[in-house]
């Protein structure tokens, strides 16, 4: 359970005014060589500000692509080093990092960074801060840096509430079964969702009508396809005193873009070789199906096969256990979206179909029986 700080800040920077971007003289700028030795000059395709903004306790980074062409591959650093007093005031990170993938000729990317956060009540944070903001692509380097004074109040009442999580530990927690129930709040269920996701819709008052009969001491992960959705659904989980909740930090849309497994429309949810290979290597209760006339010729290690052109599929699936979870595949899509639909239908979930069959763990070098 995460502590949230619902009330009042009031802070103050001296030395960088409200509104108002550092100057770049004061930061360096340059380019690098191949030979490792940084030469002092003027970048002339990409410039940096860091500023603050009236009532805002944040910092904010601007990256412009003041160049002629296109930029990919921009790596920006953000750290800080601080000294605050009140026990209360704690930092949310040092260093941040991150990757720009491209900037168009006159767009300016902006970074919110908020420093501090308080897990515990102080009402009085004093000191000095130090930033330090850097930005490079493969031909410039550019660094602002400056020092200023901080004085924060805080009226603190702390709230429990969930917490975030990037899909990536998303997918680890879900291959290593750390989620009791993944909920998706939003209405485009149907369409598609998250494996072994259930769905609550939050708009029609399903999830209201489902929460008291979740248990209290159980994981939950909630998710929607905005945060409008997800945010008040995790934490009406945790306001109805469930102590487990995590959120989806980017919703539906991030997981997509992350390339994570999509259980859709026809039930079964098509994977990578990769994500097959994840799947293998850590759910011991998955059973793989090979459904071709092939499996003699080479298959998946410790893969079993009904094969689907002569009943052999048909006739396996009532001795199946549908408390197992099923990963089928073969040399064409037709038989394995065909075996895979035959599972769903009988009931089982969830059912994951490898796309690209056979060919596709060949192709990525994986072990063959």
């Amino acid at each position: 359970m995460k502590k949230n700080v619902i009330g009042i800040l009031v802070g103050m920077m001296l030395f960088i005014p409200a509104g108002l971007a550092l100057e770049e003289q004061m930061g360096i700028h340059g380019t690098v060589d191949r030979s490792n030795t940084f030469q002092s000059s003027l970048a002339n395709d990409i410039s940096i500000l860091l500023y603050t903004q009236p009532g805002s306790p944040g910092i904010y980074l601007d990256i412009q692509n003041i160049g002629t062409v296109t930029l990919t591959d921009i790596s920006w650093n953000f750290k800080y080093k601080t000294s605050i007093s009140g026990k209360g005031v704690l930092l949310n990170k040092e260093s941040q990092r991150g990757l720009i993938d491209e900037l168009e000729m006159g767009e300016t990317h902006t970074i919110s960074f908020t420093p501090f956060t308080t897990d515990r009540s102080s009402p009085i944070g004093l000191g000095n801060v130090y930033l330090n903001a850097s930005v490079s692509t493969s031909q410039s380097f550019v660094r602002v840096q400056q020092r200023a004074f901080l004085f924060l109040i805080y009226l603190v009442m702390p709230q429990e509430t969930y917490r975030d999580i990037p899909p990536v530990d998303v997918y680890r927690m879900m291959l290593e079964d750390m989620f009791d129930m993944i909920i998706d709040v939003s209405p485009e269920y149907e369409e598609h969702h998250l494996p072994e996701a259930v769905n609550f819709y939050i708009g029609d008052g399903s999830l209201d009508d489902a929460i008291p009969t979740l248990g209290k001491n159980l994981n939950y992960l909630v998710y929607c396809h905005v945060d409008s959705a997800s945010v008040p659904g995790a934490q009406k989980l945790v306001d109805a005193g469930i102590t487990d909740v995590y959120r989806l930090e980017g919703n539906f849309p991030a997981w997509v873009d992350a390339g994570y497994p999509i259980a859709r429309e026809s039930g079964y949810i098509d994977v990578t070789a990769k994500q097959a290979k994840d799947l293998i290597d850590n759910k011991s209760d998955l059973i793989v199906i090979d459904v071709s006339p092939f499996y003699a010729d080479g298959h998946i290690p410790g893969a079993v096969n009904y094969y689907i052109g002569d009943g052999s599929l048909d006739a396996a699936i009532p001795l199946l256990d549908k408390d197992k979870e099923y990963l089928v595949y073969c040399h064409a899509d037709s038989a394995s979206i065909s075996g895979s639909t035959k599972l769903v239908d009988a009931g089982f979930d969830p059912v994951y179909r490898l796309e690209g069959n056979f060919q596709a763990w060949a192709d990525a070098g994986y072990p063959i029986e």
